[in-house]
C-alpha cells in the first residue's frame, strides 16, 4: 500500500486487484506441487559389454602399497602410541612426492586435507615443526598440505560428522582443495571419536550414515582415512564392527 507500507493485502485483496478469481490461486498451487514432487526412475545401469568397456577411474598407488586414490582406510591404536604422528609424517610425504618408511612414492604429489579434532593447534603444529626438523635433507610441500583445526573453526567447533551437516561440510573443504589444485586430496580424520561427537561406539546404527557417506566419497574419487582408538588389549579398534564393512585397508 504506496501511503501505509504497513498495510500488507492478502489473497482475496490480490484476487481483486488482478482481476483473477480465488480458485485460480487453488490451480497455480496444484500445479506447482505436482511440479516439485520427485519423479523416481529407477536404478542407473548398464548392460555386461557396455560395462566391461567403459572406462572407469582405476585406483592408482601414491605410497605402494598402502596409499591410494579411492580408498577407505583405518588405522588405530592405543591412546599414545603415535597415530597423529604417523599420518603426519605419511600426509607430509604425500604432498611432497617423498618415500615414506619403506613405500614408494610415485612421484606424483597430491593434496592432503588433514582434519584434527583433539590435539590442539600448538601441539600439532610443534609436531609438523619436529618433523621438518628431523628431515633436513627433504623440502615438505607444506602449501599441499591443508589443515583444519578446532581452534580456527566458528565458536571453536567442528560440526559432528554424526550429522549430515558435519560430513557436508569436510566434502566441501575438499571439493575446494579439487577445485584449487586439480587433485582430489587425501582426507584425513583425526580422530574419529571426537570428530564424530558423542555416541555409544559399540551400537552399530550411529555409524551407518558415516559409513554410507565414506562409500560416497570413495566413489566420488576421494580417499578418507579416519584414526580410532584400540580396545585397551589394543588387537581390534573399538566399537562396532561395522565401521570396517567398507574398509580397503585396517592398519
Amino acid at each position: 500500500h504506496k501511503s501505509n507500507p504497513d498495510i500488507v493485502y492478502g489473497i482475496d485483496a490480490l484476487g481483486k486487484f488482478l482481476n483473477v478469481n480465488l480458485p485460480a490461486f487453488d490451480e497455480l498451487k496444484r500445479v506447482t506441487d505436482e511440479v516439485s514432487k520427485p519423479i523416481s526412475t529407477g536404478l542407473t545401469f548398464l548392460n555386461g559389454h557396455e560395462f566391461t568397456i567403459k572406462d572407469f577411474p582405476k585406483p592408482e598407488y601414491v605410497l605402494h602399497p598402502i596409499v591410494a586414490k579411492q580408498q577407505i582406510r583405518q588405522v588405530f591404536a592405543k591412546a599414545g602410541t603415535g597415530k597423529t604422528l604417523y599420518c603426519l609424517h605419511e600426509g607430509c610425504a604425500v604432498a611432497s612426492g617423498y618415500d615414506f618408511l619403506n613405500y614408494k612414492h610415485s612421484g606424483k604429489k597430491t593434496p592432503i586435507l588433514y582434519v584434527e579434532g583433539e590435539m590442539s593447534a600448538a601441539q600439532l603444529q610443534e609436531r609438523i615443526c619436529k618433523i621438518i626438523d628431523r628431515d633436513k635433507d627433504k623440502i615438505y610441500d607444506l602449501n599441499n598440505f591443508e589443515i583444519a583445526v578446532l581452534r580456527e573453526q566458528p565458536n571453536e567447533n567442528f560440526t559432528k560428522l554424526i550429522h549430515e551437516d558435519g560430513r557436508k561440510k569436510v566434502e566441501l573443504a575438499a571439493e575446494r582443495l579439487f577445485k584449487r589444485r586439480g587433485v582430489k586430496p587425501i582426507i584425513y580424520i583425526d580422530n574419529i571419536r571426537m570428530l564424530m561427537g558423542m555416541f555409544d561406539e559399540k551400537d552399530s546404527t550411529p555409524w551407518i550414515p558415516f559409513i554410507g557417506w565414506l562409500g560416497q566419497m570413495r566413489a566420488r574419487g576421494y580417499t578418507v582415512k579416519f584414526l580410532h582408538h584400540s580396545t585397551n588389549t589394543g588387537e581390534k579398534a573399538s566399537g562396532s564392527g561395522l565401521k570396517e564393512a567398507n574398509l580397503n585397508l585396517n592398519v
